[in-house]
């Protein structure tokens, strides 16, 4: 009755907690399993007789959660410690296997060891009274009783006493006493279940997660580090406005819980970049990889104990209030007891606990972020064919004989589903719609219907040869054909009224390869084109392509021939001027000859087109046709074309190659397509992504392509287990492929459809292969042993197997090209087998007329019904008119069927749009469809926001209403520091004579730097020139520069920056060392006056050259330990407006520091215009030696002075030894076997550029005196010599002489190019 009906109407089980099911069945076996173990030791320990059996086993019946069993089985090991304690040789010390038990250590142990755990009675209350206090009252309920005895005096009289003999040394003095007294009370406390939930649930709230840098993440964590974003844990969050970091107080933050309302959907609107659980869930992990790494240290730390709340509520439950001095002694001894118990006992258990438990939910939370980003991959909106693409499907052929019924007249066309864009359902409007168009519009688009997927053709560009590689597909995803071109990258457009880039012979490749792309787009007929967007170069592929798309249209569109007007004789091989003066007619010489009169405006429009393209106003202008076709304008075209889906040919749209790319150098590549290169493996799959999201990443996922748990969906999935991940990403498969189905002739017609089958419910990829070969098999044999119906599988499917599969096994009638499409039926509907009958009885109460004369239903009778309901164009307003709540009242009551009122409003749904596709299209979407502007911008220039504008950018501006990207983002704010390329100056449109400068960044965006953003002074100096006054340029084009990018637009990709130096400073790049001795050195330097940095610290900067880096010194050497002789490093110095190379001369000998003066800088963080070594500013006469960039210094310093170094250590007298001592007992030992003089070349061990030569004369004598090496060659007592054997010869001649004057003296690194020979020492 009703009361039974309300009860089956409960709401049921939804789809996340029936997932949670298994893993809460094995929680629930393995705490059964925890409290079986307890009981049986309990059992084997205690007596029958001892009333703590029956607490623990009501204790263990009130256990829910694995964390309760623990706190069971912790106070359950003190029992047994206990007793083992006590009886060292009983029953209690001896495992099951025979092997005595461990007893406890340390004092608990020599306590109970001397039954000294009797003194915490001396405490005045027993344990499970406090635990009642602070547990279950919250306040003091049972109070103490203290002692009449100060504490001290009471364990003197207990170490005094008789029973005292057998206490150990270290119990034997009152204190010693005392302290057990206190270890033993807190112990028993501290294994309390009460208190330990009671603890906690105060941890959950209040425990802060500690994270602080190691000395390597000081060391080398800048904002491009990928932990970066810990810092804000580590050291407190960014302030926008100043830059700095605003420490946190306290230390660390609170560990929140990682649940939120909505569970998965939650994790994927959160993302990882935001709030919610889902960053929390990457902050925790992020943390973990970086503990691991060596780079910050994690740990979850108790309140304060001045602010531990639960410290406090147990004091005030325990301690005495009578207020005496004994009283207070007491509560001395009561209070360590307390903060020895929460502090030293259950708070770092718990907090481990706490932690492991945060760790897992994070990774749960994980997993469900990437389930949901697979989720959103597979059901991704396709790209779907053009809204007239199947017109010529609807249209009517020939009538049939009217058949009696509800249907009325029956017509041989393509049919379609009931509640679809097509039909009565979809013309039909309510009063609301009426009222607002909106409301019906967002009906229709929501059940459109798509026979049929799009004909793509997928497009890869390899960066170094510029090749760009199409393969075209069919709808079917099969490969049409193919096609290479070497020359779309090549310019040969010219703005109007300018010469060509190129010669007419110069342009016939590119010319002749947009000839063949428009001849592989008419042949293949696809209808969009997909590029991989990999680099910046890919806009310009993509520019390219659209043009070949338009000129194709033009030709289509204007087909009327064109009348020849006299035309001058062209010669054979035009000139550059020639071909702007006779415009397209010699581009159409080379395509079609000199059959000129054949051309039509179209061909003229397209040569036009692709000759200059659409000027600023979209505009086409015919000027320089000599036969003045006139002017074309895309809104013109756009307005007077009546297809809905425009009027190009094809569309053109970037894409995400990063799994295409994946799966074409697996081996499931290669075995499915041996015929094609890697590059079309990548353009096919591709195509075939974009055509259907679902089907492809089933096909990559086959067991030789790619691995589930490998799928690029988060940062961290490294960091989640294998199973964890693998369970959560095989539920969303298998949840998308019931949604979806699969067709059966499909799989088998076309291979790479079929991989779906594998994560069809109870299949997977050995049965899914099987069942594939069977089917294959006897579709070969035809006949009877050909399976078309679900009924058929019975044969290959266990009964199990079968009935959770067949509902999404789909068996349509096949169809042969040009016929209509036929009703799927119920093999093709998303509805079990189980319950066909009852569809059918309501196909068949529907089409059945009610005054006419009620016929049997027969078996025949009802399954035709089916098919002729299918056909009716009202079967939406027919089953709307059916009661399925009489019928489900009569399926309850008369054939005991359960409550079936969903199942059969299920049933309708399916009848009128079977197996629904609720992907969508692109038309709520950008024109790049499911990428959004952010991926898009990653793939295109390899950076992301935060690595080009910096974690603190803000929108400013946004699309206005009207605009497609209305809403969104227009223009980003912030920035950090960049590197750009000068393109041109450019002084137009602008007022009062300003400038701006043209730039392109690294990653390829190109920009504009207004001038009063590129210094300081916010203008650039004038001088007097002859049209009045010029600006004087500081930078020359092709420079490299340090720029701040001040605003980014996503969509043009353009960025607006600033080389000021004030700005530049905002976004330095230091690390957190560095960070800190700035903010340091700041302080002293407002102080004292001094400098700002320290020695050895530096600025981070950006230097555009491949041997600078920032480094160090002795990250520098450490780098050129292992480099050969000859490398340079260009490094930061500590001083302003200098820079430091080092040089390793030798393989041995000290390294050479070279300073480098900067002069003319643009701005503080750029490098200066002009470069000086050995430049002395305070010294007029040490002007040193210029240099324009670190090149030449490489070039005219470094690079002969290298090889003046190689002469030296090559030289037959060179002694590889560093010390003094040992050169000059290596010439003792050549003196003893020679009368001759000897003497060697060495390095001097605190000068990379000095050589000293040792000699040993043959009264015994030692001498030595230095020659110095300069890029120029050698000096020696201030004489320049070309070769090292030049100025030994002269060192033979002089060595002995007397000195004209002292010896300069030299310092290390800062030589010029002439440098100053001297003495090193005499002997």
């Amino acid at each position: 009755g009703a009361e039974g009906a309300a009860q089956w109407r409960e709401p049921m089980l939804t789809d996340g907690q029936l997932r949670l099911l298994p893993g809460l069945d094995v929680q629930y076996a393995a705490l059964q399993a925890g409290k079986a173990a307890i009981l049986e030791r309990v059992d084997r320990v205690l007596p029958a007789s001892d009333p703590k059996r029956a607490a623990y086993r009501d204790a263990l019946r009130r256990c829910v959660k694995v964390e309760d069993l623990q706190d069971v089985e912790e106070q359950v090991r003190l029992q047994l410690d206990a007793l083992h304690g006590r009886s060292a040789r009983g029953d209690a010390a001896r495992l099951p296997n025979g092997n005595r038990r461990p007893g406890p250590r340390g004092l608990l142990g020599a306590a109970l060891a001397a039954r000294a755990d009797v003194l915490a009675e001396w405490f005045g209350l027993p344990v499970e009274e406090l635990v009642e206090n602070v547990a279950v009252h919250a306040r003091q309920q049972h109070g103490p009783l203290d002692e009449a005895q100060p504490p001290l005096e009471l364990a003197a009289a207990f170490v005094a006493s008789d029973g005292a003999s057998t206490l150990s040394g270290e119990l034997r003095k009152p204190d010693g006493a005392l302290r057990a007294a206190r270890e033993a009370y807190a112990q028993q406390l501290a294994v309390e279940p009460q208190f330990r939930r009671r603890a906690r649930a105060h941890l959950q709230g209040c425990a802060r997660l500690v994270v602080r840098p190691t000395p390597r993440g000081e060391r080398e964590v800048d904002p491009a580090h990928r932990f970066y974003k810990l810092v804000e844990l580590a050291e407190g969050r960014m302030d926008p406005v100043s830059g700095r970091r605003v420490p946190i107080e306290g230390g660390g933050r609170k560990l929140r819980s990682l649940r939120v309302q909505g569970g998965e959907a939650a994790a994927l609107a959160g993302g990882f970049g935001g709030g919610g659980a889902a960053a929390r869930a990457e902050q925790l992990l992020l943390c973990r990889k970086a503990a691991e790494e060596g780079f910050f240290t994690m740990e979850l730390a108790p309140p304060e104990e001045a602010e531990d709340a639960l410290l406090q509520l147990c004091c005030s439950c325990f301690l005495s209030t009578e207020g005496t001095e004994t009283g207070d002694a007491w509560n001395e001894q009561r209070t360590e007891v307390l903060r020895r118990a929460l502090r030293g006992l259950v708070y770092p258990k718990l907090l481990a606990e706490l932690l492991e438990a945060a760790m897992r939910e994070a990774q749960a939370e994980l997993a469900s972020y990437c389930a949901a980003q697979l989720r959103r991959l597979l059901l991704a909106p396709p790209l779907r064919p053009p809204a007239d693409a199947d017109e010529a499907g609807r249209k009517k052929k020939k009538k049939k004989k009217k058949k009696k019924g509800r249907g009325g007249e029956e017509e041989a066309e393509a049919w379609w589903p009931a509640k679809c864009g097509h039909g009565p359902w979809a013309e039909s409007r309510t009063r609301e719609e009426e009222a607002d168009p909106a409301l019906h519009r967002a009906r229709v688009a929501a059940m459109q219907y798509y026979p049929r997927s799009a004909r793509v053709a997928g497009a890869t560009l390899d960066v170094e040869t510029n090749a760009v590689t199409l393969v075209a597909i069919d709808e079917h995803g099969e490969v049409l054909d193919r096609l290479a071109c070497r020359w779309l990258l090549t310019g040969v457009r010219a703005r109007r009224g300018m010469l060509p880039r190129l010669s007419l012979d110069q342009a016939k490749p590119k010319l002749a390869e947009l000839a063949k792309l428009e001849d592989f787009f008419e042949a293949t007929r696809v209808e969009a084109v997909v590029l991989s967007a990999t680099d910046f170069k890919c806009k310009r592929v993509l520019d390219e392509l659209s043009l070949v798309s338009e000129a194709m249209a033009l030709r289509r569109k204007f087909t009327a021939p064109r009348e020849r007007k006299p035309q001058p004789p062209l010669p054979s091989r035009p000139s550059r001027e020639e071909v702007v003066l006779h415009g397209w007619e010699a581009l159409w010489r080379y395509r079609a000859g000199d059959s000129l009169s054949e051309g039509t405006d179209g061909e003229a429009f397209a040569h036009e087109l692709y000759r200059h393209g659409w000027d600023r106003q979209k505009e086409l202008d015919g000027c320089n046709d000599p036969s003045g076709h006139g002017t074309v304008r895309q809104a013109d075209l756009a307005a007077s074309d009546e297809r809905p889906a425009g009027w190009k040919p094809f569309s053109v749209h970037f894409a995400d190659e990063t799994l295409p790319r994946m799966w074409a150098v697996r081996p499931a590549a290669r075995a499915e397509l041996p015929d094609l290169t890697p590059t079309q493996c990548i353009a096919l799959a591709l195509a075939r992504h974009v055509q259907d999201p679902f089907e492809s990443v089933c096909h990559m996922l086959s067991p030789s392509g790619l691995e589930l748990t490998q799928l690029p969906l988060s940062p961290l999935v490294g960091e989640l287990p294998e199973p964890l991940l693998r369970a959560a990403l095989s539920a969303e498969l298998v949840d998308a492929t019931c949604q979806r189905g699969v067709s059966v002739l499909e799989a088998l017609t076309h291979p790479h459809r079929g991989a779906a089958l594998q994560f069809v419910p109870g299949l997977g990829p050995r049965k899914a292969a099987a069942l594939r070969r069977e089917l294959l098999a006897r579709r070969a044999q035809g006949g009877k042993h050909e399976i078309t119906s679900r009924d058929g599988l019975h044969e290959l499917l266990g009964p199990c197997v079968w009935a959770n599969a067949v509902g999404f096994l789909k068996f349509e009638p096949p169809r042969e090209p040009g016929e209509p499409r036929q009703p799927p039926g119920l093999d093709g509907m998303r509805i079990h087998p189980d319950d066909y009958r009852f569809a059918r009885k309501m196909c068949l109460d529907a089409m059945t007329d009610v005054d006419a004369e009620e016929e049997a239903e027969t078996p025949e009778r009802l399954a035709a019904a089916v098919d002729v309901a299918m056909r009716a164009p009202n079967l939406a307003q027919i089953m709307d008119e059916l009661e399925l709540t009489d019928y489900n009242d009569y399926l309850h009551n008369q054939e005991g069927e359960k409550y079936m009122l969903s199942t059969l409003t299920d049933l309708r749904v399916e009848l009128l749009h079977p197996f629904q596709d609720k992907r969508g299209d692109w038309s709520p979407l950008w024109e790049h469809g499911p990428l959004d502007k952010e991926r898009l911008f990653e793939l295109l220039t390899a950076e992301t926001l935060s690595t080009l504008h910096g974690d603190d950018h803000d929108v400013r501006e946004l699309y206005p209403p009207g605009h497609p990207h209305a809403g969104e983002p227009l223009l980003l704010r912030g920035g950090t520091l960049a590197q750009a390329a000068i393109v041109r100056p450019d002084n137009r449109g602008l007022k009062d004579g300003q400038m701006q400068f043209h730039i392109r960044l690294q990653c390829g965006v190109t920009g504009t730097i207004q001038e009063e953003d590129f210094s300081d002074q916010r203008r650039l100096p004038r001088r007097d020139g002859a049209g009045g006054p010029e600006v004087v340029m500081p930078v020359r084009e092709g420079q490299l520069i340090s720029v701040r990018v001040k605003t980014l637009n996503l969509v043009d990709h353009t960025c607006t920056a600033t080389c000021a130096g004030k700005e530049l400073q905002r976004a330095e790049y230091m690390t957190l060392a560095q960070e800190r001795a700035k903010a340091a050195a700041e302080e002293a330097a407002k102080r004292s006056g001094g400098p700002v940095l320290s020695r050895g610290e530096f600025v981070k900067r950006r230097v555009g050259h491949p041997q600078f880096k920032n480094g160090t010194r002795e990250q520098v050497r450490a780098f050129l330990a292992a480099m050969p002789v000859g490398e340079t490093v260009f490094r930061p110095s500590s001083r302003a407006d200098h820079l430091t190379a080092t040089v390793k001369l030798t393989a041995h000998g000290p390294l050479l520091h070279v300073d480098i003066l900067e002069k003319d800088k643009p701005s503080p963080a750029e490098l200066g215009a002009s470069l000086w070594i050995g430049r002395v500013e305070s010294d007029a006469s040490k002007q040193g030696d210029r240099f324009d960039d670190l090149d030449e210094i490489l070039y005219r310093y470094v690079e002969p002075l290298v090889e003046n170094m190689r002469e030296v250590t090559g030289h037959r007298k060179f002694a590889p030894e560093l010390s003094a001592e040992a050169v000059v007992e290596r010439l003792n030992r050549e003196k003893a076997n020679s009368d001759m003089i000897a003497y060697a070349l060495a390095l001097y061990e605190k000068d990379a550029t000095t050589v000293v030569i040792y000699v040993v004369r043959a009264e015994g004598r030692k001498h030595r005196e230095a020659i110095k090496v300069s890029p120029a060659g050698f000096v020696y007592r201030d004489v320049a010599f070309n070769t090292l054997e030049e100025a030994i010869k002269h060192f033979k001649v002089e060595a002995f002489k007397p000195r004209q004057r002292p010896a300069a003296t030299h310092t290390s690194g800062g030589a010029g190019w002439g440098g100053t020979g001297g003495v090193v020492g005499g002997g």
